[in-house]
């Protein structure tokens, strides 16, 4: 197994930081910069992608659980994650990257098959409004939240094991279009006319 990290800003205490899990793994850390994995791996334009964080509602464990060797795509997580979930990505070749530039986002954006969204609670959701302007697949959990901002776009899931069932077959799960999702100029005048008619 590897801990496979790409990285363009890693300082020494971060080194240190993975060194010491490579070392109980008993295994190599492969540090790769953002240009290698899109330039240069088998999986630069072949993924899914999952941004999230080491918090429990961004629920990134279930999605740990439920991915395995019969999903046939590779999985990219951006964020910062806890030493156990760089253990357990670890132990299923999961990637990891942990900071990337709004450019480089975007870029992985257009080259994903897919995105993965397993939050518990949100309170919004702006990379699945990003997904819906590519029309690329969307696999989110049902709650509330992105049933109100998505509507009928994605495909739910409801348990951990609805989410590896449908991971294994993301090719068939359904045909996505382009949506037409509202720009920050129209959210902000929206504000400003809720504002506006408020204090009247």
């Amino acid at each position: 197994h590897k801990i496979i990290i790409f990285e363009p800003y890693l300082n020494d205490n971060a080194f240190v930081y993975y060194k010491k899990f490579a070392n109980a793994l008993k295994t190599k850390t492969l540090l790769l910069t953002f240009k290698e994995i899109i330039y240069k791996s088998k999986i630069k334009d072949s993924f899914l992608l999952c941004i999230a964080n080491k918090m429990l509602h961004k629920g990134v464990d279930d999605l740990l659980d439920a991915y395995d060797n019969a999903v046939h795509l590779p999985l990219i997580l951006i964020g910062n994650y806890s030493a156990e979930q760089l253990v357990k990505a670890s132990q299923k070749n999961v990637r990891v990257i942990r900071y990337v530039s709004q450019r480089q986002l975007f870029c992985l954006y257009n080259k994903m098959v897919g995105l993965v969204v397993p939050s518990l609670d949100e309170g919004y959701g702006l990379p699945g409004c990003y997904c819906r302007q590519l029309g690329k697949p969307l696999l989110v959990r049902q709650i509330d939240t992105f049933q109100e901002i998505y509507g009928n776009y994605p495909v739910y899931f409801n348990s951990k094991d609805d989410l590896k069932n449908k991971l294994r077959k993301f090719y068939e799960l359904k045909k996505f279009t382009k949506e037409k999702v509202r720009t920050w100029k129209q959210c902000a005048a929206d504000y400003d006319n809720l504002i506006n008619a408020t204090f009247k």
